[in-house]
Formats: structure tokens, C-alpha cells, sequence
């Protein structure tokens, strides 16, 4: 039974929201989870995950002592990425070297010749190790909860993997088209944010992010776990919606459950996820938002075997600054394509003004790498649907020393009227425009 009032009521139910749940019981805090399925972060966003973020999720497991209890890597499946840019097909795979000679061998204008011609020098098992030392190098330092300057964790004490850092830095750092679709391309993979301008951190980032192993979450099986983890430490979780939210004086007293519990007071009231609909007050939201569609359909084709349970992300060079920038798909093990089809919400936009836009421009992509699929096969079963994938585009601007910092309220406070709503947090998937999911967790967790 649920009480009526709590130190924290979260609201969105996912891993990070267990997670959260579960510090704040440690932390002695009374907790009630409110599961409104409508609030969502985004599965192509928290359930594919990197090195770096792997490695912060074990720490908050181990920190919040569950980790007798759950073994994080039985949750986790290492899930290659392709990237598709114009005629190139870049694959990165779970090794650091390979990865890093990949993207040698389909873009040489990455790096130069000379170094090119050294990497049949370097001894790759030695090299993944100083990756991995490097990895955890970052990670202990962004655990320390200051704001010293982020650069200086991301900058590795081995020089050979420092060269390889500063040579594509300057790749990137230039003002080609193919620069461009790159730099567009990892941040929508691996950050939920769109810039022409990003800091050397931020392209730091997005490198560790390329050359690190990716994994797709368990989430079914990872949540069941966590969840029966916060039940048994006190934690109360409620599958309802939220029907009102009543404020006093610029804060949030109470919200209104559609259940007979009814009305739930808390101290503090943090939304992790994002409800695109009208609500009381705003998220941080000043620039243009990217929602997106969810397409299905089965495929009978000979070369499904060569791309099974990979992630193929599509920015061909004339879709950059346009409304429908990207997509990506996931080919299932029974042959089912899930699509994640982007496009910009200017205001009035409905998603289902975009369902033929969007299965047209996805098979016109995938006959590229399944020649001879018919679109009347492809017409006669696709399915659409909204997703809660978000993104967030900021043109011509360049990331400040403030925007900088890692632990940061920057799109946290929700505000009425343009004040800011107290005893209500933001911690949806917009926070996470710095360093992706990476710095969204240090700062959520």
C-alpha cells in the first residue's frame, strides 16, 4: 500500500530510474516509483550503451550493493555498428584497434598516411589494454564530483592513442561535407543533441564512444532485477498515470494519481522521462526538437545472415540540415527490421504526415544493401508508429566553459510562466546534450 507522502517520487520507470531509486533508499530517502508509461527516455538511446557508460552503470550497482545480486555483463549483448555515409560502410566491431583501423581503411582522410602505415606496427592486444586503462582512467576521475576541467579526462597518458586522439580531432575540427555528416552522424548515435559547433570534449567523447565495444541492454530482464532490488529495500512503485499536478507558490506540493491512492505529496519530484504532451509547465526546450517513428516489416532477402543484430545508422550527405536527418535499423534475429526514422516537430507537425515519407526514404536506403528488394512487398507490410526518441538541435553555437562543466543543473529546472517550479526536477533525455547518456547518468545518478 502506498503512502501519501515521500522524500522522492520518481516519475518514469526504466533501469536509471531503479537505479536512482535505489541510491536514494540507501541514502535512508522514502521512495515511491510512479510507472506512467507515458513518460519515456528513449529505447535507441539507454539500451544501447557504450564502454564508458558499462562501466559507470557497474560502478552505481556496486555503490547502491546490489552487485551480489545482479551481474551486470549476463544483462548486456556486444552489438556491432555500421555506419552508412553515402557509399561507404564503416563497421565498428568490440576491439579498440580494429575499430580505429576501420575507420583508416574506409576514411584515410582521418588521419594521415604516415600513420596509416604504422598501425601494421602496433600491437593490438597491448593497444585495446591501454584503451581500456584509459577508460577507467576517465571514469575515476569523473567520479570525483568537481569540476575540473573535463578536457583533462579525457586526454590518455599514452602517446600513441594521443596522436590517434589529436589526429582525428583535427579531421573533425575542419569544415568538409564529409566532416560534417560524420560529426552529425556520432552525435546522433551517441548523444541526443545535433550542433555544427562541438567542444574538443565533446569530440573526445564521441571518439571513446567509436572506439569502444557498444552493447544492447536486457532491458526486460535487467529491470525485473532492479525492480525486485528497490521492492525489497522499501521502495514502492505504482503502474498509474499522473492526471493533475498542483503547485503553491512556484512549487510542485502534490500530484493526483488515476488510482484510488489519489493524491501523493513528496519533497522532490523528478521526471526521468519525456511526455510529449501539454502539461502545466516546460522543459528546457529553447531550440528545435527531433521526434521520431517507429517502423516495422519483415524482409525476405538473401543477405539478411551478413547484418543480423547489427545497428546500421543511415546520414546520407543531402539529408544534413534537412528535416528528416537520419535513421537507423536493427535486423532482428527472425528477420524483422525495426526503423528509428527521425524528423523535425515544427509546430503543428503530426507523425502520421510522415509515414510514407519515412518508409519510402528507409527502402530506397536498404536497397542499397539489399538489391532486388520489391517495395510492394515492402508497402504491403510495414508497420508505423510515434517513438519516444527525442533529439535536440542547436545551430551555431559552441559549447561554453559553463556548458562544459560535467555535473551541471543546465536543463534540469522546469519552469511556469518562465520561473523557475521548485521540488521538480527534469531528467529526461534532454539533459543528456553534453556527453550523451555519459554525463546524463553522473549527473542523474
Amino acid at each position: 500500500m502506498l503512502k501519501r507522502e515521500y522524500d522522492h517520487v520518481i516519475i518514469g520507470k526504466s533501469y536509471i530510474s531503479l537505479l536512482k531509486g535505489l541510491g536514494e533508499l540507501q541514502r535512508g530517502k522514502s521512495v515511491l516509483i510512479v510507472d506512467d508509461e507515458r513518460f519515456q527516455l528513449g529505447d535507441k538511446w539507454i539500451y544501447n550503451i557504450g564502454d564508458l557508460e558499462k562501466r559507470l552503470i557497474h560502478f552505481y550497482i556496486n555503490s547502491y550493493g546490489v552487485d551480489n545480486a545482479i551481474e551486470l555483463d549476463n544483462y548486456l549483448t556486444k552489438t556491432n555498428t555500421m555506419l552508412y555515409l553515402n557509399d561507404k560502410m564503416i563497421e565498428l566491431s568490440s576491439s579498440p584497434f580494429a575499430n580505429i583501423r576501420e575507420f583508416a581503411r574506409k576514411l584515410p582522410e582521418c588521419f594521415s598516411s604516415e600513420f596509416i602505415d604504422s598501425l601494421s606496427t602496433i600491437d593490438s592486444e597491448n593497444f585495446n589494454k591501454e584503451i581500456d586503462l584509459f577508460f577507467n582512467r576517465i571514469i575515476d576521475y569523473s567520479l570525483l564530483r568537481s569540476n575540473t576541467d573535463l578536457l583533462n579526462f579525457f586526454i590518455p597518458e599514452n602517446k600513441n592513442i594521443e596522436k590517434i586522439m589529436s589526429t582525428f580531432l583535427s579531421y573533425l575540427d575542419n569544415d568538409s561535407l564529409k566532416n560534417k555528416q560524420l560529426q552529425y552522424i556520432l552525435q546522433a548515435l551517441f548523444q541526443t543533441f545535433f550542433s555544427n559547433k562541438i567542444s574538443e570534449v565533446e569530440s573526445r567523447y564521441l571518439l571513446c564512444s567509436i572506439l569502444g565495444t557498444r552493447y544492447k541492454v536486457d532491458r526486460i530482464s535487467l529491470e525485473s532485477q532492479l525492480l525486485f532490488e528497490f521492492k525489497t529495500r522499501g521502495g514502492h512503485i505504482k503502474s498509474t498515470k499522473v492526471i493533475n499536478w498542483e503547485f503553491y507558490d512556484q512549487r510542485l506540493e502534490y500530484i493526483l494519481l488515476d488510482s484510488y491512492e489519489g493524491l501523493i505529496r513528496a519533497n522532490l519530484f523528478s521526471l526521468l522521462g519525456h511526455l510529449n504532451a501539454e502539461l502545466p509547465f516546460q522543459y528546457p526546450t529553447k531550440n528545435l526538437l527531433y521526434k521520431s517513428l517507429k517502423l516495422n516489416c519483415n524482409i525476405d532477402h538473401d543477405f539478411t545472415s551478413l547484418f543480423k543484430n547489427k545497428r546500421i545508422v543511415f546520414c546520407e550527405s543531402d539529408k544534413i540540415g534537412t528535416d528528416f536527418p537520419h535513421f537507423e535499423v536493427f535486423l532482428k534475429d527472425n528477420d524483422e527490421v525495426n526503423v528509428l526514422f527521425s524528423y523535425a516537430d515544427h509546430e503543428g507537425t503530426k507523425p502520421k504526415f510522415y509515414f510514407d515519407k519515412a518508409s519510402n526514404d528507409v527502402y530506397k536506403s536498404l536497397n542499397q544493401i539489399f538489391p532486388g528488394l520489391l517495395q510492394k512487398d515492402w508497402n504491403s507490410q510495414i508497420q508505423a508508429k510515434p517513438s519516444h526518441n527525442i533529439w535536440l538541435e542547436n545551430i551555431n553555437t559552441k559549447s561554453t566553459n559553463k556548458q562544459a562543466k560535467l555535473y551541471s543543473d543546465q536543463g534540469r529546472l522546469c519552469t511556469i510562466e518562465g520561473k523557475p517550479v521548485k521540488a521538480l526536477y527534469y531528467e529526461g533525455p534532454l539533459r543528456s546534450r553534453y556527453l550523451g547518456i555519459f554525463g546524463y547518468l553522473i549527473n542523474v545518478l
